[in-house]
């Protein structure tokens, strides 16, 4: 019989952290476990495992449908790695005490915690409290940086020695392959000019109109392209700004893309400006690639993934001056490819998969 494990994620969406457990479902799978992914509505990744893993549509009462499935399936571990998703497997747990649950935390929680202002500024200690008495129910809890353990510990009071350092399977076997399909874009295609790439969704934490601006000031001392990867409510937003600064010729906003990796591979460079992450997966992706990358050092995960600056440059959130000088170093001195694809060995497949299992067990 194999041995089995529940990823409760109830809505699919179209972001890192679907991507990175699809993976991790199919590092399971090669590794003889059977993966069974609890959902309410599916998204574009399932496609590419669907055949590898056991789907559970949890319908009206979503935690009767879990405790039924704990009981009756009896996975050696239930993992969860969203918010709403960890409080319904505690409840659940609560209802099946045998059942193992697992939390991935993949962003800095404290941060995103205090973000909007007014009294968020003032409330997030509470909120903190209440995620720690959740998470101390859990019988493990991992993060996927450093920079999050740090933050689990310090501001959250959790046990270090509970914690534990995952490296996310960012780095699939057909990368290469899926790198060498067709773009669609014309940029990509005869490139004329340099392309810088953006890849994400197009949410606030992201801080696109940060690179936006850095891309304008860029253009005055280079003609170059930006296209941005991504779908989501700052759309609006981010569609005016180009308009506003007069970039609509030389910026693509071109959606959702469930294959961004002919993007990344054909790019000149790649962008990340966000004021927070857990553990940005476009700048593994990037490096594996031999795409050269800049990001802001934002809490956390760039500064490890890239060594301290030793693999792309580091610059302060929402500077969109030194954003723009960065890029432009970069694109005029670009690091050589087989230098930039040492830094993604660490998030193989089998790799990280075995980081998961370790944690775990």
């Amino acid at each position: 019989m194999k041995e089995r494990l529940g990823i409760l994620i109830t809505d699919f969406d179209t972001g890192g952290v679907e991507r990175v457990l699809c993976n991790l479902a199919r590092g399971l799978h090669k590794t003889g476990w059977q993966v069974d992914f609890l959902i309410r509505k599916g998204g574009p990744f399932l496609e590419a495992v669907r055949e590898k893993v056991g789907l559970i549509t949890l319908k009206e009462d979503p935690l009767a449908a879990l405790v039924a499935y704990l009981k009756k399936a009896r996975p050696q571990i239930l993992l969860t790695a969203k918010l709403k998703d960890d409080r319904l497997a505690i409840l659940a747990k609560g209802q099946v005490p045998e059942a193992q649950v697992a939390i991935l935390v993949g962003t800095v929680l404290s941060q995103r915690l205090r973000e909007g202002g007014g009294l968020r500024r003032f409330t997030w200690r509470f909120k903190a409290w209440k995620i720690a008495r959740l998470y101390r129910q859990a019988d493990v809890v991992m993060g996927v940086s450093k920079g999050v353990l740090e933050d689990l510990a310090q501001n959250f009071a959790l046990d270090k020695k509970r914690l534990k350092l995952v490296r996310n399977p960012v780095i699939v076997p057909e990368l290469e392959a899926l790198a060498r399909e067709d773009p669609g874009h014309p940029w990509l295609r005869e490139k004329g000019v340099p392309v810088i790439l953006s890849v994400g969704r197009l949410s606030a934490v992201k801080d696109i109109p940060t690179l936006i601006r850095a891309f304008s000031l860029l253009r005055r001392r280079l003609k170059a392209h930006l296209i941005i990867l991504g779908q989501g409510r700052q759309y609006p937003r981010v569609k005016a700004l180009v308009e506003e600064l007069g970039l609509g010729q030389d910026v693509s906003l071109v959606g959702f893309r469930a294959n961004p990796y002919p993007f990344i591979a054909r790019a000149d460079l790649v962008a990340l400006s966000s004021i927070r992450e857990g553990l940005p997966t476009v700048l593994i992706e990037a490096l594996a690639l031999g795409t050269p990358v800049v990001s802001t050092d934002c809490p956390h995960g760039p500064r490890e993934i890239l060594a301290e600056g030793r693999y792309g440059p580091l610059v302060p959130v929402g500077d969109a001056t030194s954003l723009a000088q960065a890029m432009y170093q970069t694109l005029s001195s670009p690091p050589q490819p087989e230098f930039l694809k040492e830094a993604a060995r660490p998030y193989t497949l089998l790799e990280a998969t075995r980081s998961y299992l370790d944690a775990l067990f």
